[in-house]
């Protein structure tokens, strides 16, 4: 449930002024249990919380977060799209076409 208060009242915090506050309730939001795509989202809020006050060290440090959430074994790209990424994909075997005369 914190994953998804925390950004609001964070942004209740900005809106006072209270940086501090801000970023300890962006974190509390990291903190808390949520889904990956919730957790990109709050990640990206407190980056651009960081890009507004300029502090662009700990903006690219949500960004590369943000990234290593993000990545699969097929974005990665270390894996072959057709073959240890799971889809197993095998060419169809060309049989000769056979018509009934």
């Amino acid at each position: 449930m914190g994953a998804y208060v925390q950004p609001l009242i964070a942004e209740a915090y900005q809106q006072q002024g209270d940086t501090a506050g801000a970023i300890a309730a962006y974190e509390a939001a990291l903190a808390a249990p949520s889904h990956r795509l919730n957790t990109i989202a709050i990640l990206r809020q407190l980056a651009d919380f960081y890009l507004s006050q300029g502090d662009y060290a700990a903006a690219i440090v949500q960004y590369d977060a943000i990234h290593d959430l993000a990545e699969t074994e097929i974005t990665r790209g270390e894996d072959d799209l057709f073959g240890r990424s799971g889809l197993n994909f095998r060419p169809a075997i060309r049989m000769p076409l056979m018509i009934a005369t």
